[in-house]
């Protein structure tokens, strides 16, 4: 994809997300995660981590949630001492 493509792309999209189309789907996929029990996250919450495998280190530590990678499933969390973690 070029740049000059994407950047069409990325246009559309905002459209879309600030849209009453991407709204109504965004909040119908909201409530459909609450209905089955799922967490709802945004991003800018604060959160503790738990159940870490890999970094056991940071289970228990707060931070903030600051993008959520989509492709991976996962939150980049800031924590409140400056790292951040994918």
């Amino acid at each position: 994809l070029s740049p000059q493509a994407a950047t069409v792309a990325l246009r559309h999209l905002d459209a879309w997300l600030v849209g009453p189309e991407g709204e109504a789907e965004m909040a119908a996929a909201e409530a459909a995660a609450h209905a089955a029990g799922e967490p709802i996250l945004h991003v800018g919450e604060r959160v503790r981590l738990e159940g870490l495998v890999k970094n056991t280190a940071v289970n228990g530590m707060t931070g903030t949630l600051a993008a959520y990678g989509a492709d991976g499933l996962r939150w980049k969390v800031t924590l409140t001492d400056g790292q951040s973690f994918w």
